[in-house]
């Protein structure tokens, strides 16, 4: 379900799309000397010959599907950032692939209309500066990559006619300094509703208090397109996580002609259960419409019921109860499909970062999918949602405005973020003015969640200057203070202003390479050495026991949670992905992945590195990384102990005087006792001999869902070789390829093609589950293939 309650019916958009790559003149009709009707050229002409046009099926994203290019894919310029921003002149920041415009297409027939009914047109997410046509009729031009499209369209369409709908993008310019696709991205749909009908994005559920039983107020907004005055009846019922009827009600409203009305909805929920980050409980409430006895309209909306508050003293309180942020910022990029993200991938990030122990997620820097927000509600995970820009230009109002009202419903987001480091105003009277009025707007739409703006202090890193000083007054235009980075200022801001709420919306993971033994720029690769590792951990260990300890300091997110396309530091080409993630762009868990699931996780774990293959470079090994949330850890290497150590809290522990033997190495966890909590253990990995799949999304897939598989090579007992590159081939019976990654920042395979070497071992494929018999088959010269058949459901 979307997190946004929509009225009457919906019917998919999501097939029968044609595509074509590139433009057809002219390219801007409608502001031409043609008039509204005659847009019948180019990719707008309803008669336009599209049979050789590409199918697809959304969300696409064409700019994935391009090969990558040598060289610096930016402009020769710096776009007005800051000085220190001069390094998106030579990182390749939105990740050397081939941008540019392109067209869509799809036909229709005219859904049934109830007399004065009324059709909108939804596009979740276009990348970007869309031109959306219909029937030889300009709709409207839409600017923004990331937030929502509503247009009613009902007067373009035919009454006994096909439909046709035509969609120009242009991803050729950029919103920001890393990989953004292209195409339509997101998800689409018509949506029908009667002469009289709910509003859509102005129904809002928001809790009033949480005990002894919960207080609910719903405010909702019904129009009315007849040319005469209406009184109706709104009837709710609200609906307990289990499907249980537990309040209802009615209230009576007035109409004026061609208006609309505001009605407030107030009820109480016995002994509500609470939507936490353990029991993330969603209620629904459905309102019907009825006119003369019969229901006209209806809109059925998820919420939690919860409080969410930002203390000065305490932190982030959830239902009262202090909660130390342990988060991560995220793009909307993932290997093999770009931004073009199906929703059990979603899930499937989501839940890569739960169990690495944290509870929080920055949609950085822009609105989110609403598949993403739909997980976060259903898995409990904690969300700040960010906007693009700060900004109160009219475009840029109105993109804050569709992000609050689409996501104000979603129990998980718990803060509005209004931009990211902005620098070029943030230190000026101008960025005080708009952050005020962002907040004043944010208040209006939403008045339960704070505000926050997430301000670097770059600048003032090496200056004698004072840090804070610079950035006054702008807190004043902020709820709750944030700070990217600028770890020297957290504790004085505090001790300072003791009446601010802070957390800080952006700090580093100091990651590096998935499996990096040893730097190699050339194919870059970025491994910590043994030295670097100490300073390093010392480093991440003080930032977080900094957050850990000042119950003033709410949380941390940090950058990033999965590595992303564009941005390509620490290395130039051929580098076309950064590489802060704690996990790689598959999501497979790097080294700092364990460390902090050591420092978040409340489930013993266990983790070591290297891994126990460095066969060659043997000169390499200094010793054994233990990461671990267990008081102690003993270290075996062939059955052998090489003793037990104590973890230092917030520290690794690392045994440096051992030797390296192939065979097999095992770390156990241990508690005070010396009782064992849990262990982990890597072998020496042979030659490889075969492939192995594992389904690593959903343990029982449906129809419809994408499904993603870790394909290995392993040896021939099953262990994986963290060398091996073999070439893999992939073939899918019962479903649709939909693209495959390994998360070497430095692959140039085209992510779409069903062939892509192993990386450390590992790749991952996604595959679009359409039959119920679904098998995927992986094979490569010299190995043993393999098939993982699926029984989809219905």
């Amino acid at each position: 379900m979307l997190p946004f309650g929509l009225p009457g019916y919906t019917i998919d958009f999501h097939k029968g799309w044609l595509f074509h790559r590139g433009d057809l003149p002219p390219q801007q009709a409608y502001w031409g000397l043609l008039k509204n009707g005659t847009c019948n050229q180019g990719g707008s002409r309803y008669r336009l010959d599209d049979s050789q046009w590409r199918q697809v099926t959304l969300p696409h994203d064409y700019v994935v599907e391009t090969s990558v290019v040598e060289g610096d894919d930016t402009p020769n310029t710096n776009h007005g950032l800051p000085e220190m921003w001069t390094f998106n002149q030579t990182h390749n920041y939105r990740g050397s692939f081939q941008y540019g415009p392109a067209w869509y297409r799809k036909r229709f027939g005219t859904p049934e209309l109830p007399e004065g009914g009324r059709v909108y047109l939804m596009f979740d997410g276009i990348y970007r500066a869309s031109d959306i046509y219909l029937n030889d009729c300009f709709v409207l031009h839409h600017e923004s990559g990331y937030t929502g499209i509503t247009a009613d369209v009902t007067d373009f369409l035919f009454e006994s006619q096909e439909n046709v709908l035509a969609v120009r993008v242009d991803a050729t310019e950029a919103e920001g300094w890393y990989y953004e696709g292209g195409g339509i991205y997101r998800g689409a749909r018509l949506v029908v509703v009667p002469a009289v009908h709910f509003e859509l994005f102005e129904t809002f559920v928001s809790t009033k208090r949480i005990s002894p039983h919960g207080l609910i107020n719903v405010k909702t907004s019904i129009c009315n397109v007849l040319d005469c005055e209406s009184g109706a009846e709104l009837r709710f019922t609200v609906m307990d996580p289990g499907g249980s009827a537990v309040a209802e009600g009615s209230q009576a409203v007035s109409l004026p002609v061609y208006g609309s009305a505001e009605a407030q909805l107030c009820f109480t929920v016995p002994n509500p259960r609470l939507w936490t980050m353990e029991d993330p409980a969603l209620y629904t409430v459905k309102i019907d419409l009825v006119i003369d006895g019969a229901a006209a309209d209806s809109v059925t909306q998820p919420f939690g019921i919860r409080t969410a508050v930002f203390d000065a003293k305490k932190g982030f309180l959830l239902n009262g109860k202090p909660v130390k942020l342990k988060g991560a910022c995220c793009h909307q990029d993932h290997a093999g499909v770009g931004v073009a993200v199906p929703e059990s991938v979603w899930e499937y990030r989501v839940k890569a970062l739960l169990e690495m122990g944290s509870n929080a997620l920055r949609t950085a820097h822009h609105p989110p999918a609403p598949e993403l927000m739909a997980a976060c509600d259903r898995m409990g995970m904690l969300v700040m949602c960010e906007n693009r820009l700060l900004s109160v230009s009219d475009d840029n109002l109105a993109q804050y405005e569709q992000m609050i009202k689409s996501f104000r419903n979603c129990p998980s987001v718990v803060i509005w973020s209004t931009g990211n480091e902005e620098e070029g105003v943030q230190y000026s009277e101008i960025g005080r003015k708009t952050a005020l009025t962002l907040k004043k707007l944010s208040h209006k739409l939403d008045p339960t969640r704070p505000v926050t703006l997430a301000i670097p202090l770059y600048r003032w890193l090496s200056s004698e200057e004072e840090p804070i000083d610079v950035i006054l007054p702008l807190p004043d235009s902020l709820d709750v203070m944030g700070f990217n980075y600028a770890y020297f200022a957290w504790n004085e801001f505090t001790e300072r202003f003791p009446d601010k709420p802070v957390v800080i919306t952006e700090d580093t993971t100091q990651s590096g390479t998935r499996g990096g033994i040893e730097t190699d720029g050339e194919h870059a690769v970025k491994a910590d050495t043994y030295e670097e590792h100490e300073v390093v951990i010392g480093r991440l260990c003080e930032r977080w026991e900094r957050v850990d300890k000042n119950p003033a300091l709410s949380g941390t997110f940090l950058w990033t949670g999965f590595d992303y396309r564009g941005e390509t530091v620490p290395y130039l080409w051929p580098a076309i992905s950064s590489q802060f993630g704690l996990m790689d762009t598959c999501g497979f868990p790097k080294d700092m992945y364990w460390y902090f699931k050591s420092l978040w996780s409340n489930q013993p774990m266990v983790y070591f590195t290297p891994h126990w293959t460095l066969g060659g470079i043997e000169d390499k090994f200094r010793g054994i990384c233990c990461y671990t949330n267990c008081p102690q850890a003993e270290l075996f290497i062939n059955g052998k102990s090489q003793g037990v150590q104590e973890r230092e809290p917030y520290r690794t522990i690392v045994w440096k005087d051992v030797s390296y033997e192939p065979g097999e190495a095992a770390v156990v966890g241990l508690d005070e006792s010396g009782r064992k909590l849990c262990e982990y253990r890597c072998r020496t990995a042979g030659a490889p001999e075969r492939i192995m799949i594992r389904l690593q999304n959903v343990s029982s897939p449906a129809a419809g869902d994408a499904a993603i598989f870790e394909v290995s090579v392993t040896d021939g007992q099953g262990t994986v070789v963290p060398y091996a590159s073999n070439l893999l081939s992939f073939a899918v019976e019962g479903g649709q390829f939909l693209g495959a990654g390994n998360g070497d920042p430095a692959s140039h395979e085209q992510d779409t093609h069903p062939v892509r070497r192993a990386y450390g071992g590992l790749c991952q494929a996604i595959a679009l589950i359409t039959e119920p018999e679904f098998a995927l088959r992986v094979t490569s010269h010299g190995l043993q293939p393999a098939t993982y058949r699926v029984e989809a459901k219905p």
